[in-house]
């Protein structure tokens, strides 16, 4: 009888030895940690074991609380090229385990929709820069990730860090052109953590209880209590979307979304429940946000939204002036419609939160693909915007911007900001395309626009007598093609005024 029990008390022994003492899978090796500022490291242990960690001359402790999860911080560390090994030990079981190859440098998240996720080897300048490892561009990417609650977390693997040439090249390209443009500029090494996913509106990426402050929450709130009623297997749910995906691709007429899948890509909350809980709360330097497609039907909601998220990713990545950058809505031919005032509620957004920017694309569009190839320039305004108003660097990061507008009898006057040594435009034309006016019957036409100063352009068109309104690129796409620039050939914003 004794050596039963014995044998049971051992069983149970070896069964509470269960939490192996682990990193997070986000930190792996080759990894870059943010510099300058304290860093967020965290991981699993033993409930209630005392886990060190070591890093850089450094030492810092944690406990374990009843989940087996620790967190502790580093303190703020110089940027350093040198790799370092990250090390984690725990007191009682005497584990050690260890990252090697980690360096201190400069961290962005690039999350987003399909253009984030566009991959640099699809684009010219992307295939030309794979010819070669980036030695100092580092990147981790998310994989795409449906199901939540219900799958794994990520593994090491999955959220492996490598540099940026032949062997790693799934990095997408405006977050790799951001980081090329930054990188020799700072000096240090860059790190990107990629969070994308194709086709996907806002909501997907915002937990329940950030969109329950806006005026979708009500909306929310219903569909997933419905979606949730049917209570699906994972597997039953894995075959829906199998069936409904087969459906969709051979053109099913009269399609439906299946009911009762809370997890899909689309739906609220989706994402942010099994991509970005993945990464919180890797300290990072700020984050590069390309969304939008998927809500450009709905401009007035999306102000809401976007800054509803922002407020939501600074709390989480614990920064409350985390610097957040927008790319605008770039042209496209079907966007017609809707997609000039959604340009126009992304910039109320960099408008009204502070620490955010806006990144132009409109010039870089295609008429007939959602999804231009032509990021580079995408990524380097991106990385303006960085380096002016993160890393002190003066370069001019904005372009033309309308400051005022004065009808004056049959014509309009309109002066810009940031027009910088004047404005300019591109193809040397004597008329600037894109400005439409209007007279007190609001019915716009084409207008004759010239430059009448350095930043000053005049309008007129012989059917309105007397202008009362005025707008700037206020189509999807645009023939001729926009030419209007200041000397940084940064392209003007796009407006409507009043």
């Amino acid at each position: 009888m004794k050596k039963i029990i014995g044998s049971l008390l051992l069983g149970l022994c070896v069964q509470a030895q269960a939490v192996e003492l682990e990193f997070a899978p986000i930190f792996n090796e080759g990894a870059v940690l943010q510099c300058e500022i304290p860093v967020n490291i965290w991981g699993t242990a033993d409930p209630g074991e005392t886990v060190t960690v070591s890093f850089a001359e450094q030492k810092k402790t944690a406990q374990a609380d009843a989940h087996g999860k620790w967190m502790l911080q580093l303190d703020p560390m110089n940027a350093s090229s040198d790799p370092r090994t990250l090390a984690a030990s725990s007191t009682s079981n005497q584990q050690l385990t260890t990252i090697h190859n980690v360096v201190v440098g400069e961290v962005w998240l690039a999350t987003g929709q399909s253009n984030m996720h566009q991959p640099a080897r699809v684009t010219k300048e992307g295939r030309e820069a794979l010819k070669r490892v980036h030695s100092k561009v580092h990147f981790s990417k998310v994989p795409l990730r449906e199901g939540a609650p219900h799958i794994p977390p990520c593994t090491k693997e999955e959220l492996s860090w490598g540099k940026f040439g032949p062997a790693h090249n799934q990095l997408a390209a405006v977050a790799f052109h951001f980081a090329e443009e930054l990188q020799p500029k700072v000096g240090k090494h860059v790190g990107v953590i990629q969070c994308s996913y194709g086709g996907t509106p806002i909501e997907s990426w915002m937990p329940e209880e950030a969109l329950q402050g806006t005026r979708r929450g009500k909306w929310v709130q219903t569909m997933l209590a419905n979606e949730r009623k049917r209570g699906l297997s994972a597997d039953e749910l894995k075959k829906e979307m199998a069936d409904y995906d087969a459906a969709k691709a051979a053109k099913t007429p009269n399609l439906k979304q299946p009911v009762g899948n809370p997890f899909y890509s689309k739906t609220p909350a989706a994402l942010y429940e099994s991509m970005t809980k993945e990464i919180i709360p890797y300290t990072a330097r700020g984050v590069l946000w390309y969304q939008g497609e998927a809500n450009a039907a709905r401009p007035d909601e999306y102000v809401e939204l976007l800054s509803a998220h922002i407020g939501r990713m600074r709390e989480d990545f614990q920064c409350s002036e985390l610097p957040f950058y927008i790319v605008q809505l770039s042209a496209w031919g079907p966007g017609e419609k809707y997609w000039p005032a959604f340009r126009v509620a992304q910039g109320k957004v960099r408008d009204t939160v502070p620490h955010t920017g806006l990144a132009l694309s409109l010039d870089k569009g295609d008429k007939t693909d959602i999804h231009p190839t032509d990021k580079k320039p995408v990524g380097q305004r991106l990385a303006y915007l960085a380096l002016n108003e993160v890393y002190g660097v003066d370069t001019p990061s904005r372009g033309p911007m309308l400051k005022a507008a004065k009808p004056k009898g049959t014509k309009m006057i309109l002066t810009f900001d940031y027009a910088l040594d004047g404005l300019k435009t591109m193809n040397g034309s004597d008329a600037v395309t894109g400005f439409e006016i209007a007279g007190s019957d609001n019915q716009f036409v084409a207008a004759d626009a010239r430059i009448t100063g350095a930043n000053e352009i005049t309008l007129s068109a012989a059917s309105v007598a007397r202008p009362q309104f005025a707008r700037y690129a206020w189509n999807g796409f645009f023939e001729p093609a926009l030419n209007l620039y200041n000397a940084a050939d940064l392209p003007a914003e796009p407006f409507q005024y009043p």
